[in-house]
């Protein structure tokens, strides 16, 4: 019966013209043959496409960065400098890759670093008692090493529970940096004393903060070494009611002279000091007309910090 049913099933199929399995199975391979191909061409183009996006994307990032730079280094360009959206974007998208690749760095420096090789030293433990000990001391090691082959001596030798390691410069050990970062050498001796108070500390801080009142060391620290862009001095500075600028050694060239009062203009400055050994050309120092106060200090190229500063305050108060 099962025979008599397939075979009418087969003389059914060949009269309805159904293919036999070999030509279907052909059918089949040719079509997947098809779709491979279609696959690998929307692969290629994709690949042709994203590589097209990130030339033009560096490209409008390239101009971008370059325009910025000029307007940092020529504060008169500044004002001048409007970026597109495609160039915002493309500066902002290197940047996020900048930061991504440099933690990346980061992690990898970190997975590779190898731990430094102890660095064993002899140092000398002074107790509030006079009594010392002598102790043998992993440089390379964080001050917790230290404070724990201290803490069995407490008994021997007690100190107070408000003491604390005193390093050779005075200052109490931190216990989460390495010993030789705090001036922890071979045969040094620490102290084992009252910490200082806070109050002591900050009446400490406040004397040096009247010992460098008249120094030019925190502007030139920010100015030299912070090195903020143009924009960001100027949006800082509008938040003053008034804005001094000094021409260091302005007056030795007629550039130098002009940009830094191209500069007061542009920071819209109340008062423009030029220093130099020798004084400015006669009207030199008259292109604000009356818009900004201009002044001439006598100051050698290489003065010291302190008579900068007081220099300067001499003259802002005159």
């Amino acid at each position: 019966g099962d025979k008599a049913r397939l075979r009418e099933a087969i003389g059914d199929a060949a009269k309805a013209g159904v293919a036999h399995p070999k030509a279907l199975e052909a059918a089949d391979e040719k079509l997947r043959a098809l779709h491979r191909v279609d696959a690998e061409r929307a692969r290629r183009l994709d690949l042709e496409g994203s590589e097209r996006r990130a030339n033009e994307s560096e490209a409008a990032a390239q101009r971008a960065a370059e325009r910025l730079h000029k307007a940092r280094v020529l504060p008169s360009g500044f004002d001048g400098v409007e970026l597109t959206d495609e160039e915002r974007a493309a500066l902002e998208r290197r940047r996020y890759e900048e930061s991504m690749g440099a933690r990346e760095r980061v992690k990898s420096a970190k997975a590779a670093e190898v731990p430094p090789r102890p660095l064993f030293g002899d140092v000398e433990i002074v107790f509030p008692s006079g009594h010392a000990e002598a102790l043998r001391a992993d440089l390379n090691g964080h001050g917790s090493l230290l404070l724990a082959q201290l803490l069995p001596l407490k008994e021997q030798h007690p100190w107070p529970n408000d003491a604390a390691i005193l390093t050779p410069s005075g200052e109490p050990l931190c216990f989460t940096k390495p010993l030789h970062a705090q001036g922890v050498f071979q045969g040094c001796r620490l102290r084992v004393d009252v910490a200082e108070s806070r109050c002591q500390r900050k009446d400490d801080m406040e004397d040096m903060a009247l010992r460098m009142k008249d120094s030019w060391v925190f502007l030139y620290w920010a100015l030299a070494c912070v090195k903020p862009s143009f924009h960001f001095m100027r949006e800082a500075l509008l938040r003053h009611s008034q804005v001094v600028v000094v021409g260091w050694n302005a007056t030795a060239d007629d550039a130098v002279l002009r940009l830094s009062q191209e500069v007061a203009h542009l920071l819209q400055a109340g008062i423009f000091l030029a220093t130099g050994e020798q004084p400015p050309a006669r009207g030199s120092l008259n292109a604000f007309e009356d818009s900004v106060r201009c002044a001439f200090v006598r100051l050698p190229a290489h003065a010291e910090s302190v008579i900068v500063g007081r220099s300067i305050r001499e003259s802002l108060q005159e």
